[in-house]
């Protein structure tokens, strides 16, 4: 959202804009490099209403997925939804999310703040962090390739993990074990390389929103469809109310204020 008139913007938003500026100056003194100003809250995701909202998705996509499989059959009468397979749903997605937010944890303990910035970074406000430092979307599109792969990783790596323990609750064979393992790695290659590529074809047309679209069309695009893909890893985010970032423009030149 590009703001031209200075006079539109609520006093209040230069003040929360000013606070985390300060908190980045002392991440720059003291590190170098303002790093994990994205790191998200450990337990966001468990609150009620962020349940609420991830219970509402799993819902919505397993009456969805009923409503596919009727046309696809041509039945007739009434859609019938089972809840089992909303709880698995709900179930997978709370499960990727606690896993990322423990891989996170992880890394912030054990690895340099320089490493885990890049893991935990948030590509939407990353990519208008860097529209706003270059003023190109095509400059923005080449650093996103790499950004978006990097951040993606540890959400990757979770929906993996999780459905690694699906496969061996449900496999009866090891061999079943391994050709699952080696199809989830395949996906999960194909998810990274799909985010990478789509956030950089997003950012060319709009840094932001179109970033995060373009990284999750792209995943979509790069995997194959499993069961997996009828959740979110964030599906508590969906419905969440969030303060958008504003861009101000002067003179030609434009400002991020987060």
């Amino acid at each position: 959202m590009i703001i031209k008139d200075l006079e539109d913007i609520e006093p209040s938003v230069f003040l929360r804009s000013a606070l985390r500026k300060a908190d980045r100056q002392v991440q720059l003194e003291l590190h170098g490099k303002p790093y994990l100003i994205d790191q998200k809250a450990f337990l966001a995701h468990l609150r009620a209403d962020a349940l609420v909202h991830t219970a509402l998705v799993a819902g919505v996509m397993e009456l969805q997925f009923a409503l596919a499989k009727r046309f696809k059959q041509k039945n007739t009468g009434n859609v019938s939804v089972d809840v089992t397979p909303w709880l698995s749903n709900f179930t997978r997605a709370v499960s990727y999310t606690s896993i990322t937010r423990l891989l996170e944890r992880y890394s912030t303990q054990n690895l340099p703040d320089a490493i885990t910035d890049k893991l935990v970074k948030d590509i939407f406000k990353s990519s208008l962090r860097k529209y706003c430092r270059y003023q190109s979307k095509v400059a923005v599109a080449q650093r996103m390739v790499t950004t978006a792969a990097k951040a993606s990783f540890l959400s990757i790596l979770s929906v993996f993990i999780v459905e690694e323990i699906v496969l061996a609750w449900k496999a009866s064979t090891g061999h079943d074990i391994l050709r699952g393992t080696w199809w989830n790695l395949f996906r999960a290659l194909g998810a990274i390389a799909g985010s990478s590529l789509g956030a950089a074809l997003g950012s060319l047309y709009e840094p932001g929103f179109g970033t995060v679209v373009g990284a999750g069309l792209g995943q979509i695009v790069l995997t194959v469809v499993s069961p997996a893909d009828r959740v979110f890893p964030n599906a508590h985010e969906l419905f969440e109310k969030k303060e958008m970032p504003l861009i101000v423009e002067i003179e030609n030149q434009k400002y991020l204020l987060e």
